[in-house]
């Protein structure tokens, strides 16, 4: 899709990108999977197992993230050559439409906390998501969870930027493009190592793993905003 950090205490001042409370963020940059947007690995695996006649287990136990994945989500390789992978990892012979299918699968719904929480932020601050996908993905996002990418100002996706998580310049040209000192960005991420990189070039980064911390990592702007 764990350390954490701790926020300053929220003041009374309105959390917005030109006075935000001391020591506060100016600026929200989400994940999506597993932050914003379930995902159920169960569910892709459930379908290849069904329609290959094998155990999903044994899929589960052969899959991992790979060169080719990693070259798919910098949009290197096009979804056939991702499935050719998925073959040749998995031991399984299915079309493309079958790989896709449970590809497809793996998003599951929105956190509705997590979309609320953003819902109100953003009438104060820019709100930004950064996420690690790819082509097919990223075009699922779009028509199925249209309302809630439409709630960030831009979507940085690792296909387009040709740059994912947690390599530097992939947050580099994320803050570039902001335009706004790193230290100012909130970077929240499910996954160690996406929040070590962010760090490591200035953003104030937490790792959050349960809707529940992510609305803890955003309760003092929150708070700020009902202020």
């Amino acid at each position: 899709m764990r350390m954490a950090c701790q926020m300053p205490s929220a003041s009374s001042a309105p959390a917005s990108s030109d006075s935000a409370p001391a020591g506060l963020p100016k600026v929200l940059l989400f994940d999506l999977g597993r932050v914003v947007i379930r995902l159920d690995m169960d569910r892709t695996f459930g379908i290849w197992s069904a329609a290959a006649g094998v155990p999903a287990s044994l899929l589960a136990s052969r899959y991992a993230v790979c060169e080719r994945f990693e070259a798919h989500e910098r949009g290197e390789i096009d979804a056939g050559a991702w499935y050719q992978a998925l073959r040749a990892r998995l031991g399984i012979e299915l079309d493309d439409a079958t790989f896709d299918r449970g590809w497809k699968a793996l998003l599951s719904d929105v956190e509705p906390s997590v979309v609320a929480a953003i819902r109100r932020l953003r009438e104060r601050m820019p709100v930004h998501a950064f996420t690690n996908t790819n082509v097919t993905h990223r075009r699922l996002m779009d028509e199925r969870y249209g309302d809630t990418m439409a709630l960030f100002d831009q979507v940085f996706d690792s296909s387009r930027l040709g740059l994912r998580k947690p390599e530097p310049a992939a947050f580099e040209r994320v803050v570039q493009t902001i335009g706004l000192p790193a230290s100012e960005i909130l970077f929240l991420d499910d996954l160690a190592a996406n929040v070590a990189g962010a760090r490591a070039v200035g953003l104030r980064a937490m790792q959050v793993t349960t809707a529940d911390e992510v609305l803890a990592a955003l309760a003092p702007l929150l708070q700020a905003a009902d202020a």
